[in-house]
């Protein structure tokens, strides 16, 4: 599929890290997914609303036109084929636009075309808390199982995306760009819109009634070297 640029914004993938990451740890794989992000993609629809309080059409928009380019509008994240997946990630490159699962994805390819041997799991919350409607994903990344000493590891390229001062003032603190499975309870936020007011906040687990991971999928390369996303 060609997928056409929204825009002048420009972009071609990195070929520093390709083939760096055959031995390296999620820690630094991770770091690297979310400086790559972060240093393509400008805006996104979730954080306008988060940061200033309402839904920009336009930004909408561009969301939806990113969508149609790459063939996945109103198509659920855990339908699609791995082509699916590269389209989308392609076109909100080119769009420089996403929110938390786009940007995910994102991250996700970009970990695994450079060449790190072990899966990318993309993940969302689910729960309850009253008032809000949940909605967020992140990124588990799988560590050596022979390493003993070795954590998996978990990125959210969305906050990430907000500025210190905006994550300090939303959540009270500056979640890590990567932080050890163990320690979710403490540094993972979800995003959560209120059905009454259609504002958003960032809300923590610990006030997520019946709180669960559930997996959408894994992104990893396969022995002939070919990109896979299975669900």
């Amino acid at each position: 599929m060609d997928i056409s640029p929204c825009g002048s914004f420009q972009t071609t993938r990195s070929q520093e890290a390709s083939g760096n990451f055959l031995y390296a740890i999620p820690s630094e794989v991770g770091h690297y997914a979310v400086n790559y992000v972060t240093s393509h993609i400008r805006d996104s629809v979730n954080i306008e609303r988060l940061t200033k309080g309402l839904y920009c059409k336009e930004l909408g928009k561009r969301q939806r036109d990113m969508h149609r380019q790459a063939g996945t509008y109103g198509k659920p994240v855990d339908q699609f084929t791995p082509q699916d997946f590269k389209n989308l990630t392609r076109a909100a490159e080119r769009c420089s636009i996403g929110n938390c699962a786009d940007l995910c994805m994102i991250a996700a390819r970009e970990i695994v075309e450079s060449g790190y041997p072990h899966p990318i799991e993309l993940c969302t919350i689910e729960g309850k808390v009253e008032g809000f409607t949940l909605d967020h994903a992140f990124l588990r990344i799988y560590c050596d199982p022979k390493d003993q000493d070795a954590e998996n590891c978990i990125i959210d390229p969305f906050m990430q995306m907000l500025s210190k001062p905006q994550r300090t003032k939303l959540v009270g603190m500056n979640q890590p760009i990567t932080f050890e499975e163990p320690e979710y309870e403490k540094y993972l936020f979800c995003y959560a819109i209120h059905q009454e007011t259609d504002t958003a906040q960032l809300v923590p687990m610990s006030r997520i009634n019946n709180l669960g991971i559930h997996s959408i999928g894994k992104i990893f390369l396969d022995p002939k070297r070919e990109f896979q996303f299975t669900h």
